[in-house]
């Protein structure tokens, strides 16, 4: 017997993770993933829809939206459709990504210094 796959899952949760500058608003942020993810047609129930500051990176705050799709196969797609969306919601309310930077200290002392 052949099985439908919609038959076999009509939806499933997915998510998208963003690290963004440490100055950014992080209420403005959360709205703006909530709302991106909601946009795109084949997500579904924007109940279960949500943003998460998850974490406080070296470089980011590091936030991630949660949604459920029924578009299961294709998912790249969707998830592609989203992330473009946020970036342009973030362009327009000047939020950034940052890059990661290290700060590299040199020292000088008894032993390191050659003439």
């Amino acid at each position: 017997m052949k099985k439908n796959s919609k038959s076999i899952c009509k939806k499933a949760c997915f998510k998208i993770d963003v690290g963004l500058s440490c100055g950014s608003d992080i209420n403005l942020v959360l709205k703006i993933l909530e709302e991106s993810a909601f946009s795109q047609p084949d997500i579904f129930d924007r109940e279960l829809t949500e943003a998460r500051l998850m974490n406080f990176g070296n470089s980011s705050l590091d936030f991630q939206v949660l949604f459920f799709s029924k578009s299961i196969f294709r998912i790249s797609r969707v998830k592609s459709d989203i992330r473009r969306i946020i970036y342009t919601k973030f362009l327009e309310h000047n939020i950034t990504i940052p890059f990661p930077q290290m700060d590299v200290h040199v020292k000088s002392g008894k032993g390191l210094d050659k003439e």
